[in-house]
């Protein structure tokens, strides 16, 4: 699943943070996001999950994603947020991946498949665990 970014902008008011960004992420490959404080990576992935607004176009295996689309698709997770991440098991952390998806309840396949994923990397029994 690639995930390519063109002529993306995100400005804070008349403050523009990032300016032009093009980029590919291919499928089955890890990027890092590597910057000084400040620089906008945080910025980046917010807009890119549809939480700021941004201009340019953002493409999943080719596909436009519109904002509702990338809602649902692209999930952010800030790390320094421990009162909200102490609060939740492991199961959820994993749900959170899909929460543009959830409504108030998580519908069954879905927690059988965070369950599976769980169960792939031998956490299946933590599952339950508060952070």
């Amino acid at each position: 699943m690639m995930l390519a970014l063109d002529d993306f902008a995100v400005a804070y008011g008349p403050a523009p943070v990032i300016r032009s960004l093009s980029d590919l992420w291919p499928a089955g490959q890890v990027t890092a996001l590597i910057g000084c404080n400040g620089a906008g990576k945080s910025t980046l992935l917010k807009a890119m999950a549809g939480l700021l607004p941004c201009s340019g176009r953002i493409t999943l295996k080719g596909r436009p994603l519109t904002t509702p689309e990338r809602r649902r698709t692209i999930a952010y997770m800030p790390q320094d947020n421990a009162a909200i991440a102490s609060s939740l098991t492991v199961l959820e952390v994993v749900l959170l991946g899909r929460l543009g998806a959830l409504g108030m309840r998580v519908p069954a396949g879905l927690a059988d498949a965070a369950l599976e994923a769980l169960a792939v990397f031998g956490l299946a029994p933590l599952q339950g665990r508060r952070l």
